[in-house]
This record gives structure tokens, sequence and C-alpha cells, in this order.
């Protein structure tokens, strides 16, 4: 008895001892293999002995060595202490809190990156992906959860190329976060070329984004060589680009045919939001989609949204509720789109909750749409209102910032089926916007032009443009609208046309087109502000459309197109008025053309004077380029003694023509003055 108690009492004590022992941690292994090559498994003794799985390897020793995972391995985490080590064959499943941390070297990870906690790329250096890696968050979104570079510290480098792909899975959670804390000039290159089918990273789930420089700057993210970035899931996600105050110069590139960033109808990209200078670019036939886009959300100053270089292309269907808007908050300063060299800007959908705006809100001051280049197109087709100082959803239109603009030059065009509101006499607890404006052409030999309210047919008049578009790649296409919206007429909104609601909006040209589609009447330009021509301003319609505003400057003006403009202002401009070829019908209201400037009328053109029988005189008349002699012009209707149904419609107004001087009155004139010039050289 005395024996067995004993026993017992050794037996107890010795299991009361192992409960109260802590659990078992992780700790460091260290590869201790001196050749270049080597086996990672758990039997060959590696790292000063056996590998146990759920600890955290450590390579040091010969840099350059290339070791092979020759069955499935579970680490903690990896540490490359040496430069250019490999790491190849089977899967590496990270587990726990991981980190793969390089202490400024480089290394490649060819093995199949695995696990559910994501992992941490820290230590300054270079980790090159070339595996198809299934690694993922949790089960809950959020900026920790898949690929996290740079979270701990700066200046890191990930290349997944080489065939590498973040590839798709079938649960859980991926995002990509670059600088996502304080630690900056971070960088990821994806440059395997993918399709939908197959990404060449892929952001599963509801919340899954990509979030760069949410409080740092300087990092940049390159998607290149066919690459395709895109997500599963559905809801509302937010991809942001320097998302606090001071996260600053925070970048995405999307360069090179096929290479396309897809996100679904509901997604968001905030390039700005708080940060200044950030961007992302489109460029050399690149590709990126999205529901919603914004830069400059949240008081950030000069962030840019930029396509630029023929076949790139900027595709937004946001379904009912998608909008872009370009300078949200109060103090938001600068912030820009910009398509330019051939590049592509589609905008489309229905529903009423969507918008588009440049300058939101009160304080948002001087941010732009820009469009410039020879087959540049900036094409809304989505139904509401753009508003440039001015914010219109629904039939709600309410002021938004000062000085803000869109600018069309150098042979770009704006296509759109919506309305344009420059500026709102009406804000939420505020004052109306000032000093927003539409701005066509710069004065080159291109000129700019601005398509409203156009038909669907002309909707798609762009090159190679037919409605629908295909992501290069992919097996599945996106629908494009093309039938046109009335916008609703009440309250404040017209149903189409550019509105100067403020008195400081302008509508400028400078050699620049504005059109009007070749089905829709109405209103063209109306409210209290005016149009300027800086330069030669052309205006074609298709039917029979008016511009109820003001126009001054010194610029000319032509009338284009087969339809009737009707202009009802007494206006100051002292241009000469020109009526193209076939340019229809050009009726104005008042007499107020300027005394010295050139009426210029060509076949298929007409001036309709319905003046109430008032005489304007101007300094001359042409018809088809030939000078006409001075008097009296009108149409049948007229009491003018030189009467012209060809070039003259139906009003009883006239033209008072300065009189030709004759030859012989001109020469004796001429020696008149000669005569008086040799008696005052005389005297």
């Amino acid at each position: 008895m005395k024996n067995t108690a004993s026993l017992r009492f050794v037996l107890g004590g010795s299991l009361a001892a192992l409960l109260a022992m802590p659990s078992v941690q992780a700790v460091d292994l260290t590869w201790d293999n001196g050749a270049s090559t080597g086996n990672w498994n758990t039997t060959d003794a590696n790292f000063g002995g056996l590998w146990t799985n759920g600890n955290t390897a450590v390579f040091g020793g010969t840099a350059g060595s290339t070791v092979t995972l020759t069955a499935p391995i579970s680490a903690t985490g990896v540490t490359f202490n040496v430069n250019n080590d490999i790491l190849t064959g089977n899967t590496l499943t990270l587990t726990g809190t991981p980190a793969i941390s390089t202490g400024g070297n480089t290394a490649t990870i060819n093995s199949t990156l695995d696990g559910t906690a994501g992992v941490v790329v820290e230590g300054g250096g270079t980790v090159n992906f070339g595996g198809l890696n299934t690694i993922r968050g949790g089960a809950a979104s959020g900026n920790n959860s898949g690929l996290n570079v740079g979270n701990t510290t700066a200046n890191n480098t990930v290349n997944i190329a080489n065939g590498g792909k973040f590839a798709t899975i079938a649960s859980n959670f991926r995002s990509l976060s670059i600088g996502n804390s304080t630690f900056g000039g971070n960088t990821v290159n994806i440059s395997t070329p993918g399709t939908s089918a197959s990404p060449s990273y892929f952001l599963y789930g509801n919340g899954a984004q990509i979030n760069m420089g949410v409080s740092s700057s300087n990092n940049q993210l390159n998607i290149t060589n066919g690459a395709f970035i895109t997500g599963g899931g559905s809801g509302t996600v937010t991809h942001t680009i320097g998302t606090n105050a001071g996260a600053n110069g925070n970048a995405i590139l999307v360069d090179g045919l096929n290479t396309v960033y897809s996100r679904g109808s509901g997604s968001y990209l905030n390039v700005g939001a708080a940060g200044d200078n950030n961007s992302i670019t489109i460029q050399n036939g690149g590709t990126f989609i999205s529901g919603r886009l914004a830069a400059g959300s949240n008081g950030g100053d000069g962030n840019i949204v930029k396509a630029t270089g023929a076949g790139s292309l900027i595709f937004m269907n946001g379904g009912s509720n998608g909008f872009f808007d370009v300078g949200t908050a109060a103090g938001s300063l600068n912030n820009a789109y910009k398509v330019e060299a051939g590049a592509k800007f589609n905008f489309t959908g229905s529903g009423t909750s969507r918008y588009a705006t440049v300058g939101v809100n009160a304080g948002a001051t001087g941010n732009f749409i820009q469009v410039t280049g020879v087959g540049s197109t900036m094409n809304v087709n989505f139904g509401l209102p753009i508003g440039i100082g001015a914010k219109a959803t629904g039939t709600t239109l309410t002021a938004g910032g000062n000085s803000n603009s869109l600018n069309v030059y150098d042979g770009g065009a704006l296509l759109t089926v919506t309305p344009i509101y420059v500026g709102a006499t009406v804000a939420l607890g505020g004052a109306a916007s000032t000093g927003n404006s539409v701005n066509l052409g710069n004065g080159t030999a291109n000129t700019a032009s601005l398509t409203v309210g156009a038909s669907a047919t002309q909707f798609n008049t762009a090159a190679g443009y037919d409605g629908v578009y295909t992501v290069p790649g992919a097996t599945t296409a996106v629908a494009v609208q093309t039938s046109s919206y009335t916008v609703p007429t009440t309250g404040s909104l017209t149903t189409q046309g550019i509105n100067l609601i403020d008195s400081t909006s302008t509508l400028t040209f400078n050699n620049g087109r504005l059109v009007a589609g070749s089905s829709s009447s109405g209103t063209l330009v109306s409210g209290l502000g005016s149009i300027n021509l800086a330069g030669p301003a052309y205006i074609s319609t298709g039917s029979t459309n008016s511009v109820t505003t003001l126009i001054s400057g010194s610029g000319s003006f032509t009338k284009e197109g087969t339809g009737t403009l009707d202009l009802t202002q007494i206006n100051t401009y002292t241009g000469d008025t020109i009526v193209a070829a076939s340019g229809g019908i050009l009726q104005m209201e008042n007499a107020y053309l300027a005394d010295a400037a050139a009426v210029r009328l060509f076949s298929g053109g007409q001036m309709n004077l319905n003046t109430s029988g008032a005489t304007d005189t101007v300094g001359a008349l042409y018809f088809d380029g030939v000078l006409q002699a001075g008097g009296t012009w009108g149409g049948t209707n007229s009491s003018a003694t030189n009467k012209n149904a060809t070039y003259f419609g139906t009003g009883t107004g006239m033209l008072s023509v300065a009189a030709i001087p004759e030859p012989a009155s001109a020469l004796l004139g001429g020696l008149g003055m000669l005569t008086l010039l040799r008696r005052r050289r005389s005297a």
C-alpha cells in the first residue's frame, strides 16, 4: 500500500507540473545547411536538427541558396538574412500572425503560399512571388487581411511575376494593403498576365479591397504586362489611395494592352481622401473598371485620375447608385480627372441616385475635368446631370464649391446625353457657388467639342465603340446603355443643355465646338451666366435649339448643323457671325451685331432676322465668300432694298451693310492723299 500511495503521489505531482507549464511557443529555427541547395521537410536535419511545423524559419549561411520544399510545410513566418535565397516546390502554409522579413535582402518564393491569416512583408527588402498563391485573410474583412506590404517597416518591394499569382480561392478574404500604417515608400509590381477567369491578383470576399498609403506616403502599385486585378463577393467595397491627412504621393499605374484593374458595380475607388497628390494612371491601352470614383473626397488636394493614350479606358457602370466626383468635401482643392492622348472615359447606367459633380460641396475649389487631344473622349450616358460647382440628384440641385471647371481642349470631346449645370444659386445652409465654368478649346487648329443631349447614335461616335465593351482577356462583356434619358422637369432642373445657373458661371469658347444631339430639341444654353467668345465658337444643332444666355467676347460665332438655333439675348460679341454650308437656320431675336463685324452666309444655311423690323448695321456681308454690295439686306418679308430668299429666312429685320467704295473713288481718294502729303513735305 505504501508503494502504491507513493506512486499515486508521483503521478499526481507530475501531472500537475505538466499542466502548470506554459504552452509551447513558436521559436526561430535557423537553416544551417551550408550547401547552395537543400531540402526543407520534417526528416532532413537542416535546421540544427529536424524542422518542426509551426515555427519561424530563418535563412542565413550561403547567399543565393535554393531550398526545395519536398513536403508541405507550415510556419509562423520566414526571415531571410542573406541575399537571393529561393524557396521552391510544394506548399508553404503560414499560420499565427505571419510575416516574411527580408532584412533588406531579396528573396524569391516560388512555392505556393497558403494560409488564412494573411501575411505581412517587412524588412525593407524585396520579395518575389512566383507561385500560385492561395493565402488569404480571416473570416472578416479589413486592411490586414491578405497581403500587407509595409505594415511595420518602410521601403519594401513585392514582385508578383513570372507566373506568380494570388489566385482565385473559394473562401475567406484577401485584400491588398500597401503602406497601411505610417511606413511609406513601398512598391508592389504585378506583371503576370491574367484574365477574369484566372486573375493575377484576386481580391476575394465582401469588403476585400486595395488600400494604399492609409497613413503613409510614396507607395506605388504597378499593374502591367496584361495583369488582371479583380474581385468577387458583393456589396460596397471602398479602395483608397492616400486615406488620411499626410498620406501623399501614393499612386496606382495600370499600364499596357489587356492590363485590367476591375471592381464590381458597388465598388468605390477613392483617390486622395484627405491625402494630397495621390493618383491613378491608366495608360498604353490599360483598363480600369469601377462603379464609383472620387478624387479628393475628404479635403485632399491635387489628386489625379488620368487615362492617357489610345486604347486606354476608364469604364464605369455602377448600377443604380454609381457616381464620380472631383473634389468633394470643403478644402478639397485642385483635384482632377484627365482624359488625354486618345484615351476614353465611359460612364453609363441608370438610376436617380447617380450623380457626377466637380466641386461637390461648398469649399471644394478649383477642381476640374480635362479632356484633351484628338480622339480623347469622355462619354457620359448615365441619365442625370453633370454638375460643375453644383450637385444634381433626381430633381434636387444644390450649390457646390467655387471656381471648378470642365475643360475640353486640343480635339478632345465630351459626349453626353445629360444636362450640365454650372454653379447653383441655392445651397443647403450656405451661399451660392461662383466662378464655375465650362471651357472649350484653347485656340489650336484642333477644335474641341462638347456634345449635349446626343441621341444614342451620336453617343456611339467614337471609333470602334459599338455600345458593348469587352474586357480584354475576359469571357463576358459589359453592356453600355445607349438609350436616351429624360431628366425630370420638376424643381429647378431643365431637360437638357448647359445651364449657367450662377451669374459668374461661364461657357468659354476658344476654337471650341458645342453640339446638340440630332434628335434633341429645347434650350441648349441657359441661365444667369454668360458665354464668352475668347476665340472662334461653333454651335451645331440638328433639331430646334435655343441659347437664352448672353454671348460676349471678341471671337467669331458659327452656326453649324441642319437644325435651327435661336439666339434670344441682346448679345455683345464683336466677332463675325457665320452660318456654315448646310448650317440650317440661325435665328436672331435682337439687333446687336457689331458695326465693324462681317456676316458670312453659305449655301444651305440661312439667317432669320426676327428683330421686329429693326435694322442691324454690319461692316460687310458675304454670300459663299463673295462680298455683297452696300445697302439694306433681308428676307422677302422685310422692307430691305436687297431681298434674298436663299440666304435670309422669313424674319422682317434687316442688315444695313456699309457701302463698298467704288474703285475710281478709292483711286481718287488715294491720289488726293498723295497730293496732300507732297504739299506738306514741300511746306
